[in-house]
């Protein structure tokens, strides 16, 4: 409801993942866009608890996209990845040991993460870091549901951008 027609997406954004973030007693939440044009991923809103020794600013080079790129491998057939234990984390080392490895250096605990979708295109990913692992359940269907608006918000969003950037530029000179 907040991002659905706001006149300011990005402070929309904000708040939206700001309540996610206080929902999931997580960490860290952010929304990331890939352009796959540009080879690279946009920060599209992101909510940290004080003092949260990381932010995805930090991480936001030229290989993220490509690292990011992978993470449909790790999807796996599945709607999210979930790391709760150490049984979870055991997995993604053995499945992806430089996601693992960029979780330990991040020291990421647990994560639940959903792909933004547009059809079967995957726009982005939404995130929370250092959740609590005791609601993971009532997390896993709060982000599940939250994934689809914010997907539908993210995708108009990036065609209005489009049509903006279009409508300035003179096709007779390009």
């Amino acid at each position: 409801i907040k991002l659905h027609g706001a006149p300011d997406f990005q402070k929309a954004m904000d708040d939206v993942i700001a309540d996610i973030r206080d929902i999931c007693g997580a960490d860290e939440c952010c929304v990331l866009y890939m352009d796959d044009e540009a080879k690279k991923c946009i920060c599209l809103g992101e909510a940290r608890k004080p003092g949260a020794p990381y932010s995805i600013d930090d991480f936001l080079n030229d290989g993220f996209y490509y690292a990011t790129k992978k993470w449909e491998d790790m999807l796996h057939g599945s709607t999210c990845i979930i790391i709760k234990d150490d049984n979870d984390m055991e997995q993604i080392r053995k499945r992806d040991p430089a996601m693992y490895e960029g979780l330990q250096q991040g020291e990421i605990e647990s994560l639940v993460q959903f792909p933004l979708k547009h059809g079967e295109q995957i726009l982005g990913y939404i995130w929370a870091l250092n959740f609590d692992t005791d609601n993971y359940v009532k997390i896993k269907e709060t982000l599940e549901l939250t994934t689809f608006f914010v997907a539908s918000e993210v995708s108009n969003h990036i065609l209005l951008e489009q049509l903006r950037t279009l409508s300035s530029i003179d096709m007779l000179i390009a």
